[in-house]
Protein backbone atom coordinates (compact mmCIF):
# COMPACT_ATOMS: atom_id res chain seq x y z
CA UNK A 1 0.00 0.00 0.00
CA UNK A 2 1.57 3.73 -0.57
CA UNK A 3 0.83 5.63 2.67
CA UNK A 4 -1.38 8.49 2.42
CA UNK A 5 0.73 11.35 4.87
CA UNK A 6 -2.31 11.02 7.29
CA UNK A 7 -1.87 8.15 10.34
CA UNK A 8 -5.64 8.61 11.10
CA UNK A 9 -6.78 7.86 7.89
CA UNK A 10 -4.16 5.07 6.99
CA UNK A 11 -5.24 2.81 10.13
CA UNK A 12 -8.43 2.82 8.92
CA UNK A 13 -7.57 1.38 5.15
CA UNK A 14 -6.29 -2.28 5.02
CA UNK A 15 -2.75 -2.58 4.31
CA UNK A 16 -1.85 1.12 5.49
CA UNK A 17 -2.83 3.62 2.50
CA UNK A 18 -4.15 3.56 -0.99
CA UNK A 19 -3.79 0.03 -2.41
CA UNK A 20 -0.90 -0.27 -5.34
CA UNK A 21 -1.79 -1.96 -8.87
CA UNK A 22 -5.67 -1.02 -7.78
CA UNK A 23 -7.89 1.58 -8.78
CA UNK A 24 -8.94 4.03 -6.04
CA UNK A 25 -12.27 6.25 -6.31
CA UNK A 26 -12.09 9.96 -4.63
CA UNK A 27 -15.95 10.80 -5.23
CA UNK A 28 -16.24 14.42 -4.45
CA UNK A 29 -19.43 16.94 -4.62
CA UNK A 30 -17.15 19.66 -6.54
CA UNK A 31 -13.75 19.79 -7.68
CA UNK A 32 -11.82 22.51 -5.15
CA UNK A 33 -12.32 20.87 -2.01
CA UNK A 34 -8.43 20.12 -1.68
CA UNK A 35 -9.09 16.93 -3.23
CA UNK A 36 -5.87 16.37 -4.91
CA UNK A 37 -3.82 17.00 -1.47
CA UNK A 38 -5.43 13.71 -0.59
CA UNK A 39 -2.80 12.70 -2.67
CA UNK A 40 0.24 14.58 -2.82
CA UNK A 41 2.56 13.11 -0.12
CA UNK A 42 1.83 9.21 -1.10
CA UNK A 43 2.30 10.28 -5.13
CA UNK A 44 5.35 12.50 -4.14
CA UNK A 45 7.10 9.73 -1.95
CA UNK A 46 6.08 7.16 -4.84
CA UNK A 47 8.02 9.41 -6.85
CA UNK A 48 11.62 9.85 -5.15
CA UNK A 49 11.28 6.12 -4.77
CA UNK A 50 10.67 5.62 -8.28
CA UNK A 51 13.24 8.32 -9.84
CA UNK A 52 13.00 7.14 -13.28
CA UNK A 53 9.43 6.74 -13.24
CA UNK A 54 6.58 9.24 -14.41
CA UNK A 55 3.14 10.21 -12.84
CA UNK A 56 0.37 10.96 -15.20
CA UNK A 57 -2.49 13.16 -14.93
CA UNK A 58 -5.74 12.13 -17.23
CA UNK A 59 -7.99 15.34 -18.11
CA UNK A 60 -6.72 17.33 -14.92
CA UNK A 61 -9.55 20.24 -14.04
CA UNK A 62 -8.30 23.80 -15.09
CA UNK A 63 -7.81 24.35 -11.52
CA UNK A 64 -4.60 22.19 -11.17
CA UNK A 65 -1.60 24.39 -10.20
CA UNK A 66 2.13 23.50 -10.77
CA UNK A 67 3.24 25.09 -7.73
CA UNK A 68 1.19 23.11 -5.33
CA UNK A 69 2.81 20.16 -6.83
CA UNK A 70 6.23 21.62 -6.90
CA UNK A 71 5.40 22.76 -3.35
CA UNK A 72 4.51 19.28 -2.48
CA UNK A 73 7.37 17.38 -3.45
CA UNK A 74 6.48 16.26 -7.22
CA UNK A 75 8.28 17.28 -9.76
CA UNK A 76 6.70 18.68 -12.71
CA UNK A 77 9.10 18.10 -15.65
CA UNK A 78 7.77 14.17 -14.76
CA UNK A 79 4.03 14.61 -14.81
CA UNK A 80 2.38 14.58 -18.42
CA UNK A 81 -0.97 16.08 -18.75
CA UNK A 82 -3.06 14.35 -20.99
CA UNK A 83 -6.50 16.07 -22.29
CA UNK A 84 -8.15 13.74 -23.61
CA UNK A 85 -12.13 13.96 -25.64
CA UNK A 86 -14.29 11.94 -23.94
CA UNK A 87 -14.12 9.02 -21.13
CA UNK A 88 -13.47 6.43 -23.70
CA UNK A 89 -10.22 8.13 -24.20
CA UNK A 90 -9.14 8.54 -21.07
CA UNK A 91 -9.12 4.96 -20.12
CA UNK A 92 -7.47 3.71 -23.52
CA UNK A 93 -4.48 6.36 -22.70
CA UNK A 94 -4.44 4.51 -19.04
CA UNK A 95 -4.05 0.96 -20.87
CA UNK A 96 -1.20 2.55 -23.30
CA UNK A 97 0.50 4.10 -20.41
CA UNK A 98 0.56 1.34 -18.70
CA UNK A 99 2.05 -0.92 -20.64
CA UNK A 100 5.16 1.00 -20.97
CA UNK A 101 5.72 0.36 -17.43
CA UNK A 102 7.02 3.81 -17.08
CA UNK A 103 4.71 5.29 -14.71
CA UNK A 104 4.35 5.68 -10.73
CA UNK A 105 0.93 6.12 -10.88
CA UNK A 106 -1.78 7.93 -12.96
CA UNK A 107 -4.69 10.14 -11.49
CA UNK A 108 -7.55 10.24 -13.90
CA UNK A 109 -10.62 12.72 -13.49
CA UNK A 110 -13.75 11.04 -15.01
CA UNK A 111 -17.24 11.41 -13.97
CA UNK A 112 -19.31 8.83 -16.64
CA UNK A 113 -16.92 5.61 -16.11
CA UNK A 114 -19.31 2.28 -16.28
CA UNK A 115 -17.96 -0.96 -14.75
CA UNK A 116 -16.39 -1.90 -18.15
CA UNK A 117 -14.36 1.01 -18.00
CA UNK A 118 -13.61 0.78 -14.25
CA UNK A 119 -12.66 -3.10 -14.73
CA UNK A 120 -10.09 -1.92 -17.68
CA UNK A 121 -8.74 0.79 -15.40
CA UNK A 122 -8.14 -2.10 -12.74
CA UNK A 123 -6.14 -4.24 -15.04
CA UNK A 124 -3.96 -1.41 -16.12
CA UNK A 125 -3.26 -0.80 -12.76
CA UNK A 126 -1.91 -4.30 -11.85
CA UNK A 127 -0.44 -4.80 -15.48
CA UNK A 128 1.62 -1.61 -14.06
CA UNK A 129 1.87 -2.59 -10.78
CA UNK A 130 1.00 1.06 -9.61
CA UNK A 131 -2.21 2.94 -8.42
CA UNK A 132 -5.01 4.42 -10.49
CA UNK A 133 -6.81 7.40 -8.40
CA UNK A 134 -9.93 8.50 -10.05
CA UNK A 135 -12.42 11.27 -9.41
CA UNK A 136 -15.59 11.18 -10.00
CA UNK A 137 -18.61 13.10 -8.92
CA UNK A 138 -20.23 12.28 -6.00
CA UNK A 139 -23.53 10.78 -7.66
CA UNK A 140 -21.29 7.78 -8.68
CA UNK A 141 -21.54 6.41 -4.73
CA UNK A 142 -24.56 4.95 -5.45
CA UNK A 143 -23.27 2.73 -8.62
CA UNK A 144 -21.44 -0.73 -8.37
CA UNK A 145 -17.77 -0.23 -8.89
CA UNK A 146 -15.29 -2.77 -8.82
CA UNK A 147 -12.62 -0.45 -7.78
CA UNK A 148 -10.61 -1.70 -4.64
CA UNK A 149 -11.28 1.77 -2.23
CA UNK A 150 -13.87 4.05 -2.83
CA UNK A 151 -13.64 7.35 -1.00
CA UNK A 152 -16.41 9.95 -0.90
CA UNK A 153 -15.07 13.29 0.41
CA UNK A 154 -17.47 16.27 1.15
CA UNK A 155 -17.67 19.98 2.47
CA UNK A 156 -19.39 20.71 5.88
CA UNK A 157 -19.03 23.36 7.91
CA UNK A 158 -16.23 22.36 9.85
CA UNK A 159 -14.01 21.58 7.11
CA UNK A 160 -14.01 18.11 4.95
CA UNK A 161 -15.35 14.20 5.47
CA UNK A 162 -14.07 11.26 4.53
CA UNK A 163 -16.14 8.36 4.19
CA UNK A 164 -14.80 4.91 3.46
CA UNK A 165 -17.47 3.36 1.03
CA UNK A 166 -15.73 0.56 0.03
CA UNK A 167 -12.45 -1.21 0.73
CA UNK A 168 -10.69 -4.68 0.97
CA UNK A 169 -10.67 -5.44 5.10
CA UNK A 170 -13.16 -3.10 7.13
CA UNK A 171 -15.02 -0.55 5.24
CA UNK A 172 -17.55 2.12 6.54
CA UNK A 173 -15.43 4.44 8.79
CA UNK A 174 -16.14 7.99 8.81
CA UNK A 175 -13.76 10.61 9.39
CA UNK A 176 -14.77 14.11 9.94
CA UNK A 177 -13.45 17.74 10.41
CA UNK A 178 -10.78 17.34 8.31
CA UNK A 179 -9.29 21.05 6.95
CA UNK A 180 -7.44 20.87 3.94
CA UNK A 181 -3.88 22.53 3.99
CA UNK A 182 -2.64 25.02 1.53
CA UNK A 183 -1.32 22.57 -0.74
CA UNK A 184 -0.82 20.41 1.75
CA UNK A 185 -1.86 17.24 3.05
CA UNK A 186 -5.01 17.67 5.11
CA UNK A 187 -4.96 17.74 8.30
CA UNK A 188 -6.81 15.66 10.91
Amino acid sequence: AMATGSPTLDRQLSGGGYPIGAVTELLCNNAGLGELSLLLHGLARRMREQPKRQLAFIAPPPTLRAPALTQAGIDCARVPLVACRNESEKVWCVEQMARANAFAGFVVWADRLDTTALRRLQLAAEKAACPVFVYRHIRAAAERSPAALRLAITASGGGQRIEILKCRGPAGARIAGLQPGVERVWQF
